[in-house]
């Protein structure tokens, strides 16, 4: 504890203490548990680095540690011989600027406290990790979104990390700042190499206070963005939420419902779409199968035309409670303009 207590003295002691090779197993655990109340917010760029570099190694020989028998993921590496094939000879690297060398046999899973001394990057891995939720956890969410707003946005890696501070400030905080939303929307404008960060990305209005900050009316502009982006990875997380929009999002459910009126896609993923979107609005679900079934197409091509109808019966309906949400709307798009974050 005398060494765990010399790095809780400043954040540069414990970082040095936290990747250092010489550190014991036990004492950097101890060390990390107290990490999120001595490591400022202000260095999660320095943390996502070391994660991204770790990971970077890690995927490519799993640090020398065979595969967990147990799970159902093997890691393409642990398949080869020795851990040293998976590098091609290349055993001599650099982690966090400290030499490392790969093993020359694969660490039986799971490794000891002395195997994972030996193989340090293994549980500096471990420990970023629980900085970083430490971090996510307790740490101011205005300085986390400010933090993330200053990140780069260049592809799918970057936006995602932007992605996952913002969305779990806001589900701390209960809502999400105009800029925050505005840097959602420049995500899912953006191209295919980091629009991808914006799966699931509309579902976060479970967490938030709709009737505070306007965050209804800008969820409502999220998800139409969602539905314009065509991908349906995209597309149908975005109809998803309409369960968690209280009131009702008009103007999206219209739009959500054209979408999946005039989709391509197939008639049981259209379906299984129009159910969740009738229950949001308080109608009665078709019916549809919750699993695909090949030989049932037929039917269900007639549970997407029924939905079809529907939406011809109520379309003018809806436009009219849509069209007496367009003052919010237009006020929601015009704040979130204004965020440069992530924007093309």
């Amino acid at each position: 504890m005398t060494l765990v207590r010399a790095a809780w003295s400043s954040p540069e002691a414990l970082w040095k203490f936290l990747t250092s090779p010489s550190t014991g197993v036990k004492e950097r655990r101890v060390a990390a548990s107290k990490a999120e109340q001595i490591i400022p917010v202000e260095w999660l760029p320095r943390i996502l680095a070391a994660k991204q570099e770790l990971s970077r190694e890690g995927g490519a020989y799993n640090f020398g540690i065979a595969a967990n028998p147990m799970s159902a993921y093997v890691p393409p590496s642990t398949r080869l011989k020795s851990p040293r094939d998976a590098v091609k000879g290349e055993i001599n690297r650099t982690i966090l600027g400290y030499p490392f060398v790969v093993p020359e046999q694969w660490i039986p899973f799971p490794p000891s406290d002395e195997d994972l001394k030996r193989v340090w990057p293994a549980q500096v891995s471990a420990v970023m990790d629980v900085i970083y939720s430490g971090l996510l956890d307790h740490a101011d969410p205005d300085r986390l979104d400010s933090v993330a707003l200053a990140l780069p946005c260049n592809d799918y890696q970057t936006a995602i990390q932007i992605v996952w501070i913002t969305s779990h400030a806001a589900r701390r905080r209960g809502y999400a700042r105009p800029e925050v939303f505005g840097m959602w929307m420049n995500i899912t404008r953006g191209n295919v190499n980091v629009n991808r960060a914006a799966v699931g990305l509309v579902g976060v209005v479970r967490y938030l206070d709709l009737r505070r900050e306007d965050n209804w009316a800008m969820a409502q502009v999220l998800g139409l963005e969602a539905l314009r982006t065509n991908d349906t990875s995209i597309t149908y997380p975005a109809i998803d939420s309409l369960q968690n929009f209280h009131p009702v999002p008009y103007a999206f459910v219209l739009a959500a419902a054209r979408y999946l009126a005039s989709s391509k896609d197939s008639a049981f993923n259209r379906a299984y779409e129009a159910d969740i979107l009738l229950r949001a609005v308080g109608e009665s679900p078709l019916g549809a199968p919750t699993s695909y079934d090949p030989t049932k197409t037929s039917e269900q091509e007639k549970l997407a035309a029924r939905f079809s109808e529907w939406l011809r019966n109520n379309e003018a309906n809806l436009k009219e409670r849509a069209k007496s949400e367009e003052p919010r709307i237009d006020a929601a798009r015009r704040k979130m303009a204004s965020a440069s974050a992530c924007r093309r």
